[in-house]
């Protein structure tokens, strides 16, 4: 029997602002944490806000994990993480963690001047947990359950490993809590678009196009080429092929929900036109000369939103009817 052909996606084809992004926190990750003198230019108080010469560790300490733990876990949730680009694009992902890594900043520096009250000089290092951390609610609300199971009554998912890395970099220390409930409440803010967020930090094409022409050009990841591939012998390789079918599941739900969408318009269109020929055909076999519709009717249509070319259009139908008028305009 012939094996599966399947689409090797694993890497980064199509996801180059991840693959860019793990480096630019890695490096200095590595750098920090085998070198601890460092650690004062990677973290900030409310004195240095207001410091001309040192402002800018405001943003030198989101690019960093302080512990090498939270730096393993982060990395691999950056890589997880990496579905959204390939779903979203490159434009949006990069325009999402622009959002957050700004929107966040502005919310733990007014957590900080909050909590600087019951303390002498309170030091933040935030990093880039809640960034991070805001990834959650995509993937709480986008990513779908698969592979369900229950152990001594406690579900496990395919989800659940990712949940575990979340939780082990929220309470490895007490500080990484708040910044990751920063990052968990403007992650649900900008889903919800609270006062238009998700148009406030949006990175213009002509700047993602020069980007992606320049930039984009070195980092770029060949395609995939399709591989005879047997399913994974090992545990690890089983996973990762999950993670891999996932993301086509993913993909593949979203074509058929815009299919779906288009399937239905259409349909309603259809119907429409179809009772209009009925409408126009039954006047015919009356023989009676239509009569103009008067004006109050016209008048009561055009106020519930309707153009007046629609609105004598289904009146001239249905025989000057307002209430069969206003349901067939809502057909539309």
């Amino acid at each position: 029997m012939p094996r599966p052909i399947q689409l090797n996606i694993q890497g980064f084809y199509k996801t180059p602002v991840s693959k860019v992004l793990m480096p630019i926190i890695a490096i200095p990750s590595l750098i920090l944490n085998f070198t601890p003198t460092l650690r004062p230019f990677f973290l900030y108080s409310l004195e240095d806000l207001t410091n001309p010469y040192k402002v800018w560790r405001v943003l030198s300490c989101k690019l960093v994990f302080h512990h090498t733990t939270d730096l393993v876990c982060g990395l691999i949730l950056i890589y997880y993480f990496r579905i959204f680009e390939r779903r979203a694009g490159s434009r949006k992902f990069c325009s999402y963690i622009q959002s957050m890594f700004i929107l966040c900043t502005l919310l733990e520096i007014f957590c900080l001047v909050v909590m600087q009250h019951g303390f002498e000089k309170l030091t933040w290092k935030p990093g880039f947990h809640s960034v991070l951390m805001s990834f959650f609610v995509k993937f709480y609300m986008d990513v779908p359950r698969t592979n369900a199971a229950s152990i001594c009554g406690i579900p496990f998912s395919s989800k659940s490993i990712t949940y575990f890395m979340g939780l082990q970099i929220v309470f490895l220390e007490p500080m990484n809590a708040i910044f990751s409930v920063c990052g968990i409440l403007m992650g649900i803010l900008y889903r919800l678009n609270f006062i238009n967020l998700q148009n406030w930090f949006n990175i213009p094409e002509s700047v993602a196009d020069f980007v992606s022409r320049t930039i984009g050009a070195i980092v770029r990841t060949k395609p995939p080429q399709r591989l005879l591939q047997p399913m994974g012998a090992t545990r690890e390789i089983q996973r990762q092929q999950r993670m891999e079918l996932l993301e086509q599941e993913m993909l593949l739900t979203q074509a058929q929900g815009f299919l779906n969408r288009q399937h239905s318009i259409r349909r309603r269109h259809n119907a429409r036109q179809d009772q209009i020929q009925t409408g126009i055909h039954m006047n015919r076999d009356n023989g009676a000369p239509q009569q103009p519709p008067a004006e109050d009717k016209i008048v009561q249509l055009i106020e519930m939103g309707f153009s007046r070319s629609d609105v004598l259009q289904a009146l001239s139908v249905v025989n000057n009817d307002v209430t069969m008028a206003t349901n067939l305009l809502l057909q539309e």
